[in-house]
């Protein structure tokens, strides 16, 4: 059989090629296919988030600068869907689609980035193992690729219109550069410049990664210190993060009138812990302060809120939720953080992925016992660090499995590998309770990657309802580009983005019940009160069956209803 054998500093590893490379070629052709699948399942899909990155991706097409620069939404996501966008130019129809094909191709670099990862770990782990000569098995590759089909198809979801896969692979491609950075006897010009280049592609595509990038830094600076070696390296990679990254700050602070890095974090932390309104329509408080420029108010109840300008957007409040949060004062308090980490306690508790992901390392752990797990962070701890810090990052603020997926990832195959590589022999075929259980895990994990598709990817909806909604709107004499009044849910309203159209006033969902309990002359008084930013019609969704909706005309399937307010221009 023929062998490979990578010296040097890779460390020496022989392996059957052919039993090797098969065996891969098949986990990468399995892993990209079910990601495939689920992009195409969920090609006509969109959620509230991706509308907002299209509308900015739009505007960057389109040379609006001024409206694309804003700071909640990173701009590197948007920067690609851009660049899609003048590309296939897609029509409303296949713009999802075609967003969803993006997705794709970032998962499949993302999926190039793990591999870089998961080699760098098992390298430097086989380099370091002098207990035993056996190398990572099959069940170790099995395993690696399956957490990474579960964080990537599961947790993070294609469906997901976002830029959580992208960021994915900037963090396992620092991780690995971490690795040889730990494994080499020098700190190269090449590693210096890619891992800075890596960190500030990560802030850019999302801000959380402005403070990790501090994390791993400092974590690279004690590395070096720790073999004493030059630190010219890292100066270099700091160096290149600024000139990356920082243009894009002073261009954010400049639209900002202050300094600031993105206000995404400060925003959900006001949000999340602070209790302070979330996400719309908040008019000051005592506590928290007076926005300096909140939506408009133009009824005292129900409340028709008016946000026409200056913001762009198919739905300018989410469109950039830092423009009407500015001036929010955050309040630290300990006890609102305590409470706060303890919910994120019970929600990391809740994941699916923690309690076989934890038998897992019990079983290990009673195999290798403290001393085998004390090798394992010690000889691993550059990369522990910076996934513990993510997840501590997201757990002061929120915790969902998109934001987590690629830390979990990270840290649980570090541990798991450092610790089966640990495990002593006792078969005479050479198999142990070390593969036996990275099978079992990865089993698990594939079985959840299946469910996920076949429960739950295979019924998403296949047919376009917003196109449909949005077709309907100009067949009624709503022209694109209309603006439009909304009584109900704004924020999924991506029938009146497929339309070209804006949202420019709304009654919530909370206050809309009230609408339409009103006696005829009441409901026809607030109306009027829409023409004022110079709506054209008002939707209405969720309508009470007993409701009169008299003047009223269906749109489409959705529940959707329309009332013309005036003639079209």
């Amino acid at each position: 059989m023929d062998t490979v054998i990578v010296t040097g500093a890779q460390a020496e590893m022989t392996v059957p090629a052919r039993g090797r490379i098969s065996f891969l070629g098949v986990l990468r052709i399995t892993v990209a296919a079910l990601g495939g699948l689920q992009a195409i399942a969920a090609r006509n899909s969109m959620n509230v988030d991706g509308m907002s990155y299209i509308d900015v991706a739009r505007a960057y097409a389109n040379g609006d600068w001024a409206g694309a620069i804003n700071g909640y939404w990173s701009p590197l996501y948007s920067w690609l869907v851009a660049a899609v966008m003048l590309v296939l130019d897609p029509s409303p129809q296949h713009e999802f689609a075609a967003v969803h094909a993006l997705n794709f191709c970032l998962f499949l670099f993302a999926l190039v980035a793990f591999e870089f990862f998961l080699r760098e770990l098992f390298i430097t782990l086989e380099s370091g193992q002098a207990r035993r000569e056996s190398k990572p098995g099959r069940a170790w590759w099995a395993l690696g690729y399956s957490l990474f089909a579960y964080a990537s198809l599961v947790l993070t979801n294609l469906g997901h219109v976002g830029p959580d896969i992208l960021l994915c692979a900037w963090l396992y491609l620092s991780a690995g550069i971490l690795i040889r950075v730990a494994r080499d006897r020098e700190v190269s010009l090449v590693r210096a410049v890619a891992l800075g280049a890596t960190m500030a592609a990560g802030y850019l595509t999302k801000s959380v990664m402005f403070p990790l990038s501090l994390v791993v830094f400092g974590t690279a600076v004690v590395l070096v210190a720790r073999k004493r070696l030059s630190l010219a390296g890292l100066l270099v990679s700091a160096a290149v993060f600024v000139f990356v990254a920082g243009p894009w700050i002073l261009a954010l602070s400049e639209a900002k009138g202050r300094f600031t890095s993105g206000d995404s974090g400060k925003l959900n932390y006001a949000w999340w812990v602070d209790n302070v309104r979330m996400f719309r329509h908040w008019q000051g408080d005592p506590v928290h302060g007076t926005p300096l420029h909140a939506t408009r108010p133009l009824s005292t109840g129900p409340v028709i809120y008016e946000f026409a300008e200056p913001v762009r957007g198919t739905y300018p409040v989410w469109y950039d939720a830092s423009y009407w949060y500015d001036g929010v004062r955050v309040s630290l308090k300990p006890s609102l953080e305590l409470h706060r980490l303890a919910n994120s306690v019970e929600d990391y508790l809740g994941q699916e992925w923690f309690y076989p992901a934890l038998v897992g390392l019990l079983v290990l752990y009673l195999s290798v016992g403290n001393a085998g797990l004390r090798r394992t962070v010690q000889s691993n701890w550059f990369v522990l660090v910076p996934a513990a810090a993510g997840l501590f990052l997201y757990a002061l603020a929120r915790v969902l499995g998109r934001y987590v997926a690629p830390f979990v990832v990270i840290g649980l195959l570090t541990l798991l590998t450092g610790m089966g590589l640990r495990v002593p022999r006792n078969r005479a075929d050479g198999s142990g309770i070390d593969d036996r259980t990275a099978a079992v895990l990865a089993a698990v994990f594939g079985l959840m990657v299946i469910s996920q598709l076949w429960f739950k990817d295979r019924k998403v909806p296949r047919g376009h309802m917003h196109l449909a909604v949005a077709a309907r709107l100009a067949e009624l004499g709503v022209p694109p580009g209309s603006r439009l009044g909304v009584i109900g849910e704004s924020s999924n309203a991506y029938w009146a983005h497929l339309a070209g159209d804006r949202i420019v006033a709304e009654i919530t969902p909370d206050e809309s019940g009230w609408f339409w309990a009103q006696t005829a002359d009441q409901r026809t008084r607030d109306l009027e009160l829409f023409r004022l930013p110079q709506a054209v019609a008002v939707v209405a969704d969720n309508v009470p069956q007993w409701a009169d909706r008299s003047g009223w005309v269906p749109v489409g399937e959705g529940g959707y209803w329309l009332m013309r307010l005036r003639s079209s221009p």
